[in-house]
């Protein structure tokens, strides 16, 4: 199945209610949501989708981590000059002069 962006919240909304009234299903929310999904919806969520669950209390903070680069992923330094825009030379000049103060 497809998720569209209506069927997301929806199904968000379903989960929501029903783990605001039954421990039992919000617990299963924490440890399995795929499960706890496919109960309130019948729709599998696919294996891939991650999604990160958590009880509303204390501090949370959600670290995405980014994709695993090989090394033929790292780009040489001839293409990180093409994508950084060349070089800029900047040249400053300064004259400084000191007269005396009467």
């Amino acid at each position: 199945m497809l998720w569209t962006e209506d069927e997301i919240r929806k199904t968000s909304e379903l989960v929501r209610a029903r783990a605001a009234e039954d421990a039992e299903f919000r617990a299963r929310c924490l440890s399995d949501i795929h499960a706890a999904v496919r109960e309130v919806s019948g729709n599998e969520l696919p294996k891939d989708i991650k999604v990160n669950v958590v009880d509303g209390h204390g501090y949370h903070y959600t670290l995405v981590l980014p994709s695993m680069q090989s090394a033929g992923d790292e780009l040489s330094e001839a293409e990180l000059d093409a994508v950084a825009g060349g070089k800029l030379h900047v040249q400053s000049y300064t004259d400084i002069r000191s007269t005396p103060r009467s």
